[in-house]
């Protein structure tokens, strides 16, 4: 709920909400994660880390300025978070949620990400209208102009399997 600087809990069950925190201006990207809650606050440097049965923040983890999202590698080895206002984004130890390395973007605007079957990141580089695509073992990246404002990555990994 970025107007109002917080995450609210749906219970399924009955529909209506099982609990309301205030996490900090401008709330973003969401992430269920070893049954905790986080949620990146663009405006601050910290994605929030919440007990998912009450909300209550139990810590910070400080990621760059503007986290934005978060994305979850498919082995669970890697925990990506993008912060859109700082250019960068940081590879979390999933466990700890300690940094394991920042990749810098040299330009605001990583936004969201998709990971491909390679382990290469394609992120929307918002403000630069354009899609880069990071190696994140040697940290190098290309980019793909594509236009005004790209927010969402969507991936159809199926189109490279034969048949």
């Amino acid at each position: 709920m970025q107007e109002s600087g917080t995450v609210v809990c749906i219970d399924l069950a009955t529909m209506k909400p099982r609990w309301t925190t205030k996490v900090g201006r401008t709330p973003a990207g969401v992430l269920w994660h070893d049954d905790r809650v986080l949620c990146c606050v663009m405006g601050t440097h910290d994605v929030a880390v919440m007990d998912q049965a009450t909300g209550r923040i139990e810590r910070r983890v400080s990621t760059g300025v503007g986290p934005h999202n978060l994305f979850l590698t498919p082995d669970r080895s890697t925990l990506y978070v993008t912060n859109r206002v700082g250019g960068s984004i940081v590879a979390l130890d999933p466990a700890s949620l300690a940094i394991r390395r920042t990749y810098e973007m040299r330009a605001s605007g990583p936004d969201d990400m998709g990971i491909a079957p390679d382990g290469k990141l394609w992120v929307a580089l918002r403000f630069r209208e354009q899609v880069a695509v990071l190696d994140p073992e040697s940290g190098h990246y290309e980019t793909i102009d594509v236009g005004r404002s790209p927010h969402g990555i969507y991936l159809n990994t199926m189109l490279s399997n034969p048949g």
